[in-house]
């Protein structure tokens, strides 16, 4: 049996079902791993009962309080159990975890997940002399790395150097399985409806465009709706109540429904709406983009994590983050797009041949049959 360790001491319950934990869980699950995640214990971490079952947490002390340190300490202590660690990010915790481990257990493997965007490139393209010595150490240390979105396998490649054959493609993706066992036969009509899933208030998802946006689509529209999801931040609380009192209009049409922590109900809201927007200014994947397109979505996004590599094989309409008008546009094209659920339905074939974690991890499994 393969021990396979997850070291992030900042998990929380909701990664657990995103590729912190789907990935240590699916092997365990499809190919017999004991798998765990080593974090601080810091929530309630319920999807251990159900979603992610039989996967395993060891909590850290909070022995420093450092996630360096307390992460350290940790390896020093489990290392020789632990056949593969996987770590992530070209940070200084995960140099230093890379180091620890390695000293303890010169046969154990590591797994370095970039979970990178554009922003790795220039930052690898601006590092000096000593830092480019420490990557170079780093990288040497780890034996498997993988990128998320398949346009940086090649710049990352070359930047790597004599390492860059440890680089392969591995996508973040959904769980159909789970999928499958949560939905009913039951047929829920789309609506006309534009959903954004996001904190709201955030700088990098700029929500308050995508309201602008719409604003002036309404007026040659009277049939759609924008519908928002996520925790509110009290900026943008201030800037919504405002935006509804000036343009009474909307108010029925511009819907907001708070924060929704089940993942079955926001499924249901995602099964509902026919177009996903997304007006992000960087994302190292854009998991949502996935969870939408495999609900029958069109996407309407940035070109930001996983939305180019979408649109070459579905459907999306690219934006540009600061431009209102782009935005309305894309709204328009789609609302006026006879296909725009064929397209939707696109989009989830596509999804389930490409972005389905039991083809992510056997491919991943491939890898670690290669190096052991």
């Amino acid at each position: 049996m393969v021990n396979y360790c997850v070291l992030y001491p900042n998990t929380s319950n909701v990664n657990l079902v995103k590729d912190m934990g789907m990935i240590p869980y699916k092997l365990h699950d499809s190919y017999g791993y004991n798998s765990w995640i080593a974090c601080y214990n810091q929530d309630k971490y319920s999807y251990l009962n159900d979603e992610v079952k039989g996967l395993k947490i060891e909590f850290l002390k909070k022995t420093f309080n450092n996630y360096i340190l307390d992460g350290c300490l940790y390896l020093i202590k489990n290392s020789k159990k632990i056949d593969i660690l996987q770590i992530f990010h070209m940070t200084s915790y995960s140099v230093a975890y890379s180091i620890v481990y390695k000293f303890f257990n010169r046969k154990g493997k590591i797994y370095l997940k970039l979970d990178c965007s554009e922003k790795l490139i220039e930052r690898l393209d601006s590092m000096n002399y000593i830092e480019r010595k420490i990557i170079k150490a780093y990288l040497k240390r780890v034996d498997i790395i993988s990128a998320e979105q398949e346009r940086l396998i090649e710049p990352l490649n070359k930047r790597f150097g004599e390492f860059g054959n440890k680089l392969i493609h591995i996508t973040n993706g959904v769980d159909l399985n789970w999928i499958k066992n949560i939905n009913n036969n039951e047929k829920i009509e789309k609506e006309n409806c534009f959903l954004h899933v996001a904190r709201l208030g955030a700088e990098e998802k700029k929500t308050e465009n995508i309201l602008k946006a719409f604003k002036i689509f309404s007026k040659n529209n009277t049939s759609w709706k924008l519908l928002l999801v996520g925790a509110m931040e009290d900026n943008f609380k201030k800037f919504y109540n405002k935006f509804l009192e000036e343009n009474e209009e909307l108010r029925d049409r511009i819907l907001y429904k708070g924060e929704i922590i089940k993942r079955e109900e926001l499924y249901n809201i995602y099964k509902k709406s026919k177009a996903f927007i997304l007006n992000s200014k960087f994302e190292s994947f854009g998991f949502v983009l996935i969870e939408a397109a495999l609900f029958n979505n069109m996407i309407i996004s940035t070109d930001v994590g996983v939305a180019e590599e979408l649109r070459v094989h579905g459907n999306v309409e690219i934006i540009k983050y600061h431009d209102i008008d782009s935005i309305k546009n894309a709204m328009v094209k789609v609302s006026n797009d006879k296909d725009v659920e064929k397209k939707g339905l696109e989009n989830k074939q596509l999804i389930e041949k490409k972005y389905s974690y039991d083809v992510i991890i056997k491919k991943l499994k491939f890898f670690f049959d290669k190096i052991s």
